[in-house]
């Protein structure tokens, strides 16, 4: 009798959950039973399951687990499901059963705003409870989100520079904005309600753009956090390290023409 590959196991699961969703699934992770399905994920789960199917690679090969490629997989699948034509009806399903949301990019962080961010912790923790590899939950979550990583790495290197410098005065300040120039970036923060943005931009309306949010109590920037962009990754840092490299607190001047972006 041939033995089920590690991938024909997860393929049925994947089918089985499109099929008839969560209510029977042991979560490995909560220790429970019972796995709650969002709008959309048996349709996405039906594709992985085709995806997967499709694919000509085994699910076992010379002792290694097969999990341990799977992330690449994925993103291989989420790419062809957003732009193949063969994946057209799945695309208008998904449409349907998430009211309107595109399915999003697994690791370009400008593609998907925050429905990216609620499909890949949910994907992530799908393949965990389908699977019952708890190692993988973190190990896709950080492949997933590596490109926010670096964003972050650049705003936390602005923090030390920049932020912690620009905060205390801003919190002292009457005006709500003030505009920087910076190289070819410039650095936008408007004041409200207990809350700073942070907006690094280029160009005119439209162009490349990444806003974080403070709170102007926190003079460290520890409870700062990244809106969604529609920027690429590699601009984003561009934008904020140019910020850092010419940074001159001085440059930041009261523009009362700036409002919430």
């Amino acid at each position: 009798m041939k033995k089920t590959s590690a991938k024909d196991t997860f393929v049925a699961a994947l089918r089985r959950f499109a099929e008839v969703g969560g209510d029977e699934l042991w979560d490995p992770i909560y220790e429970r039973k019972g796995y709650r399905t969002c709008r959309g994920e048996q349709t996405l789960a039906h594709g992985i399951a085709k995806y997967l199917d499709d694919l000509s690679i085994p699910g076992d090969t010379l002792g290694i687990n097969w999990y341990h490629d799977l992330h690449s997989h994925l993103v291989d699948a989420f790419v062809e499901f957003r732009t193949h034509e063969k994946w057209e009806a799945l695309r208008k399903a998904y449409k349907i059963k998430t009211e309107g949301s595109e399915i999003p990019d697994l690791v370009e962080v400008h593609i998907g705003g925050l429905h990216r961010l609620h499909v890949i912790h949910q994907i992530a923790y799908l393949v965990t409870v389908l699977s019952g590899e708890v190692w993988l939950r973190p190990k896709l979550e950080g492949y997933f989100n590596a490109q926010q990583h670096c964003i972050d790495q650049a705003w936390e290197r602005f923090v030390r520079v920049g932020y912690r410098q620009l905060m205390p005065r801003i919190k002292k300040e009457s005006h709500r904005g003030n505009r920087g120039q910076f190289g070819e970036t410039t650095l936008l923060t408007y004041a409200m309600a207990g809350r700073v943005m942070f907006t690094f931009l280029r160009g005119k309306d439209g162009g490349p753009m990444m806003t974080y949010v403070a709170d102007d109590s926190d003079m460290h920037g520890e409870r700062s956090g990244s809106n969604a962009t529609t920027t690429p990754y590699a601009e984003c840092v561009a934008m904020i390290d140019e910020v850092s490299d010419n940074w001159d607190v001085a440059k930041m001047t009261q523009d009362n023409q700036i409002e919430m972006l």
